[in-house]
């Protein structure tokens, strides 16, 4: 399945027909229509293609494109990554075309950054000792007609890279994949365990609709449906300034010296779509968080409690802040949920439990539990002196420590139940008739 197909679907697309440039421009204009819907960009300044941004805008619009409920996402994806599916491999290799880096609109997204930088694409490689292969994201830097710096942080992709450079070679393989259906763009995200392919756990998700075709010019694979596919090789000997960038906070971080990739080919529709994500965003943060909800669900759930929902809030950057909607059984429950939590993603800052008849997706009603159900002298957990992220510019950045808070926001068990929770209206069929025909 194509992105194409996905975006005939989405109604609320907004065309945009003003000419705009990819240096800041149409950045802009992704940043004000943040999580509203999917941006097709008609008419980009110096290039002849389109332009595409916010196609993984909100939950909603992942959860649709997978067709599941918010309740059901995080069991869903962990399925699909315990039942990956071969895709098939069509072995007739496709046309190369010569195809430059300046002739993609790659975007220029904020004041103070290197410069164009690619966000939205899927790196694939096989593993250099010949199990499986790994797709991941990474922020490649455009510093030449066809050389990038690539992004490669801890990672399977980073451990290929130094078996490469330790048995001697030069260079590593790998294609570049831009322009996908949400569902393979979120399989990406997911970090499965070593040699499962996220293209195979992406054909799990569209049951069996993830067609691979093998590279004219390296040894990868690459989505048939993609938009547009750069084959390179990353070259482990060699390394190049990537960033600066703003990063999924908002807030701009450092250059680093990094890998280099070394364009060798293309293949693209001729009408190719180009992929923005803009850094920062709210495709970036969902894209970021669900993967950490994921297995934060499958460690809450392998405690034995019924849980309704992990979110890895937004206004948290979709990294430093999480909640999580438990069955409670005991008093003692959200203390270990809590623990449990900070243990699986240590990137975590503030953690709130709550009880399931608040939508952890709601911040409003997480704020009301908070105000209703929580005592700073009896329920909060305070972890100082531990492991800090360094996306949070307040902890100690040198030694990468800082404090930790979870707030246990659910209901004394020894309290009447009935003072703790919201009145409710009863609906009658005439009312729920009624309200049907007003939506």
């Amino acid at each position: 399945m194509s992105l194409r197909e996905y975006l005939t679907g989405r109604k609320d697309a907004i065309h945009v027909l003003d000419e705009l440039s990819t240096c800041y421009e149409i950045p802009a204009v992704i940043k004000e229509y943040d999580g509203k819907g999917p941006l097709l960009f008609e008419n980009v300044e110096g290039h002849c293609g389109h332009v595409v941004a916010n196609v993984c805008d909100t939950r909603e619009s992942i959860c649709s494109a997978l067709g599941v409920t918010f309740d059901a996402l995080h069991e869903h994806l962990a399925n699909a990554m315990e039942n990956p599916t071969p895709c098939v491999v069509n072995g007739e290799k496709r046309t190369k075309m010569d195809l430059k880096l300046s002739e993609i609109p790659v975007l220029t997204h904020y004041q103070g950054e290197q410069g164009p930088y690619i966000t939205s694409a899927l790196v694939y490689a096989r593993n250099p000792r010949g199990i499986g292969g790994n797709v991941s994201y990474h922020r490649m830097d455009v510093i030449g007609e066809n050389r990038l710096s690539i992004c490669v942080q801890s990672g399977h992709l980073k451990e290929y890279i130094q078996q490469v450079r330790e048995s001697g070679g030069d260079n590593l393989d790998i294609s570049i994949s831009i322009g996908n259906h949400p569902a393979v763009m979120t399989a990406a995200a997911l970090r499965p365990p070593l040699n499962v392919s996220e293209f195979e756990v992406a054909n799990t998700l569209l049951e069996g609709g993830v067609e691979l075709s093998e590279c004219p010019n390296v040894d990868a694979v690459a989505p048939s449906e993609a938009e547009l596919v750069l084959e390179g090789r990353i070259l482990v000997n060699e390394e190049a300034t990537e960033g600066p960038y703003v990063c999924v906070t908002g807030m701009m971080k450092e250059s680093k010296p990094m890998p280099v990739v070394e364009i060798v080919g293309a293949v693209c529709r001729d009408d190719y779509i180009y992929q923005g994500l803009l850094g920062g965003g709210a495709e970036h943060r969902i894209l970021e968080g669900i993967p950490n909800e994921v297995k934060l669900w499958k460690r809450v759930k392998t405690l034995g409690y019924e849980v309704k929902g992990v979110h890895m809030s937004s206004g948290g950057s979709s990294w430093l802040h999480g909640v999580v909607s438990i069955e409670k059984k005991t008093d003692n429950d959200a203390e270990n949920v809590l623990a449990a939590m900070f243990d699986e993603i240590p990137a975590l800052k503030h953690v709130v439990v709550v009880d399931t008849d608040v939508n952890p997706y709601e911040m409003e009603q997480v704020e009301w539990a908070l105000s209703t159900r929580f005592q700073g002298d009896r329920d909060l957990i305070k972890l100082p002196d531990t492991y800090a992220s360094r996306l949070d510019p307040s902890s100690d950045l040198e030694n990468k420590r800082g404090c930790k808070l979870g707030f246990d926001a659910t209901i004394p068990l020894d309290k009447p139940r009935e003072e703790f929770v919201k009145g409710v209206i009863p609906l009658t069929k005439r009312v729920r008739k009624a309200l049907k025909s007003y939506i």
